[in-house]
């Protein structure tokens, strides 16, 4: 779907702009056009509905009954946040927004019995952890 493509652009055009002499820093620039990042944020969201939805209904059917609903709150969530202003409200929707993609990625692992590994320096810290304990 090509609009889906265009949302992703213009989302990335907006965040990332070439230029922002005009503004301190970038938390100016943003919430100077919060209405368009979080209108273009929603807009992705529910786009992204409709193309899974498009590709086949086993294919939208696959990803359960929690896709749509995390993919409208989140979407209800961004068109909220268009008109809020208070910044503790977005630092809220961005955690929230994260928490659920980490959840969305790691859910089927789980569900799959499937042990997701720690990375390497977590695995030596607790090497290196046993090793000093035996040695004490």
């Amino acid at each position: 779907m090509i609009c889906y493509a265009a949302l992703f652009f213009f989302l990335c055009a907006l965040l990332f702009p070439d230029r922002m002499d005009e503004y301190s820093g970038f938390a100016e620039y943003f919430h100077s056009r919060q209405k368009w990042c979080y209108g273009l944020l929603g807009a992705l969201f529910l786009a992204d509905l409709l193309d899974t939805a498009i590709k086949a209904a086993e294919h939208f059917s696959a990803f359960g009954v929690g896709y749509p609903v995390r993919q409208g709150a989140l979407a209800a969530l961004a068109f909220v946040a268009m008109v809020v202003t208070d910044r503790r409200y977005h630092a809220a929707f961005a955690a929230v927004a994260i928490a659920a993609e980490i959840y969305w990625i790691c859910e089927p692992v789980r569900r799959a019995g499937m042990i997701i590994p720690r990375p390497r320096l977590i695995h030596r810290c607790a090497s290196v952890r046993s090793l000093v304990k035996g040695i004490s």
